[in-house]
């Protein structure tokens, strides 16, 4: 680990206070157990060291390096695409839910390796979000995809760029298309009532019809791709949260704003008995999205009205997209909760 660290200090890939390109640096690491992001990353935080530049420097920081440790000579696509992140995408987002990243590169014959700021006093939660959590999530979230939609019509040129240099985005849409089939051999084996049933079915045909279309369409924007609470970590003021930072950004690709709204909605579901309390629930957070969203970006030339139906009309995408993740974070009955999320869509006109 430390002679990848050195070896981007030497090669000034690492980025010291006010731009100085530092050449050697000797540094404590401390082994850190929290992973948010994946367990095939481990994670290690800079605590202390030495920068020789133009003379020696002792500092004492909080750095966070996560490193692939399987990834020797093949480079995963999702590195790449965070590391694009990072170098393409920040600049244009608000510090203030992101970490600062100082090293996005990889050397030849080690393992990618970035090295982000360390989240102080943020903490993550494994527990089903409560609503003032869960609102702090999509005000946030309604600002990141604000953010980006901006970037899209006012500088297309380069959201298109970043989005043409994504790594895998072919292979997602073919993983869509295999999600949505196997969804639809699914419900075969639910008694959703033969109406239901049918309206879910045809839905899902017609995803399969226009997936390109649905992944690109005026409404897309650049998302974070599995936007659940393990990529959120929260910062407590008061007992209360005020404020988050969103992690996990391998998984970032062009694609639907539902996709993330549907992720951290629908696994963090409250524990109601029918469809009903549900749609009140989503139409609450839904228009507190929206609220968030039109108060970042006032100016958006798409009408609000437009955006919130096209959120509704892909609810059922990204409930199939991340279906897993949606059955691995209920702690209730599966079935039914799966039952009545789908009667929830109906309820909406995500069916329709």
């Amino acid at each position: 680990m430390e002679h990848v660290l050195k070896k981007l200090f030497y090669y000034k890939c690492f980025t010291g206070d006010r731009n100085q390109k530092l050449r050697y640096c000797q540094f404590n690491l401390e082994k850190n157990e929290f992973s948010p992001e994946n367990s095939n990353h481990l994670f290690y935080i800079i605590v202390s060291g030495t920068l020789f530049d133009l003379s020696p420097r002792f500092f004492n920081t909080s750095l966070v390096v996560k490193i692939s440790p399987n990834y020797i000579y093949f480079v995963p696509s999702s590195y790449k695409n965070e590391r694009l992140f990072y170098e393409m995408i920040t600049p244009h987002c608000d510090e203030k839910y992101l970490t600062r990243c100082y090293v996005h590169k990889k050397l030849p014959h080690d393992p990618p390796v970035l090295i982000l700021g360390r989240i102080k006093n943020y903490v993550n939660l494994k527990i089903t979000l409560d609503e003032d959590h869960l609102k702090l999530c999509m005000k946030i979230l309604a600002y990141f995809h604000a953010d980006m939609m901006r970037l899209k019509h006012e500088d297309y040129m380069l959201f298109n760029k970043f989005c043409k240099k994504l790594y895998g985005m072919s292979d997602s849409r073919c993983e869509l298309k295999i999600s949505i089939r196997e969804f639809m051999e699914k419900l075969d084996e639910r008694d959703l009532g033969n109406n239901l049933l049918e309206k879910v079915k045809r839905k899902c045909k017609k995803y399969l019809d226009n997936l390109k279309n649905v992944m690109t369409d005026d409404f897309s924007t650049i998302i974070h791709g599995h936007f659940v609470r393990s990529k959120v970590m929260f910062k407590y003021k008061d007992d209360k949260p005020f404020n988050i930072k969103i992690v996990g950004w391998c998984t970032v690709k062009r694609g639907p704003p539902s996709f993330d709204f549907g992720s951290i909605l629908l696994t963090n579901l409250p524990a109601v008995t029918n469809a009903a309390e549900l749609e009140t629930f989503y139409r609450k957070m839904l228009q507190f999205y929206l609220d968030n969203f039109t108060d970042r970006y006032s100016t958006l030339p798409i009408r609000r009205d437009d955006l919130e139906q096209n959120i509704i009309e892909k609810l059922l995408f990204s409930y199939i997209n991340h279906h897993y993740a949606i059955s691995y974070h209920m702690n209730y009955d599966r079935f039914n909760m799966h039952k009545m999320v789908l009667e929830m869509f109906d309820k909406l006109g995500s069916l329709n």
